[in-house]
């Protein structure tokens, strides 16, 4: 995946090495139970559509622990916090970062 033009990640067979807990693939090629990462099987009979794409994004009630002002002087509320997406794209090949 890109950000910003970026590669970001690569998920290809072997890109990474790391290894399952549940239903997460752990990127730590230093831990013993480490393998190449098999790749993602994707589907590829075409009546098979996606019919959803999840955004998640985890932050603890220690996110900001003691935190009174982020790294630009601006307050923190360390009572909530929020995560916004902004020009997010889903394709099927890389198409470049947005354009003004």
């Amino acid at each position: 995946f890109w950000i910003d033009g970026e590669l970001a990640g690569n998920f290809m067979p072997g890109a990474v090495k790391g290894y399952w807990m549940r239903d997460t693939f752990r990127n730590d090629p230093t831990d013993q139970r480490s393998r190449p990462f098999e790749g993602i099987r994707w589907r590829t009979d075409p009546r098979v559509q996606i019919n959803k794409f999840w955004f998640l994004y985890y932050m603890s009630e220690g996110a900001f622990s003691g935190t009174e002002k982020d790294s630009h002087g601006a307050a923190v509320n360390t009572k909530e916090n929020s995560v916004r997406f902004d020009h997010v794209v889903v394709a099927k090949e890389y198409i470049g970062p947005l354009t003004k």
